[in-house]
């Protein structure tokens, strides 16, 4: 099973724990000269931290600057969104891979049992249920 810890440690990146991120955002990533670091929400349960993980790894390995990002226009706006939806499937790819997910539909798992053999949220499964079909 894919650990995201392992790859941030791998990585070398920097993970710091706050409760200081607003509303409805979970998780920060940035990179720079010195490194890559993950501003991570306080108090996240264990499959909610694990996907944030990964969807900050999506950011590490696939995009070209850091992800702390303002837009002012519509293509940023648009762009902004390209990025989020390929970090949202690099984390797809990696905690529920294509084969073992398939499998688990055609035996009629429902979707908590799917997260839960998954160790992910509902959510990521919903999400993966749209991207796999």
């Amino acid at each position: 099973m894919f650990d995201p810890w392992i790859l941030i440690e791998l990585e070398n990146i920097n993970v710091f724990y706050t409760n200081k991120l607003p509303d409805k955002i979970n998780a920060v990533y940035d990179r720079d000269e010195t490194g890559a670091i993950i501003i991570l929400r306080k108090g996240l349960i264990h499959i909610e931290e694990r996907c944030v993980l990964a969807h900050e790894l999506g950011h590490h390995f696939l995009s070209a600057g850091n992800s702390i990002t303002t837009c002012y226009s519509l293509v940023e706006r648009i762009n902004l969104s390209r990025t989020e939806k390929r970090a949202n499937d690099w984390a797809i790819k990696h905690l529920l891979p294509k084969d073992e997910f398939i499998k688990t539909l055609e035996i009629g798992l429902e979707v908590w049992d799917m997260a839960e053999k998954f160790d992910v949220t509902e959510e990521a499964v919903e999400y993966t249920k749209k991207i796999y079909r």
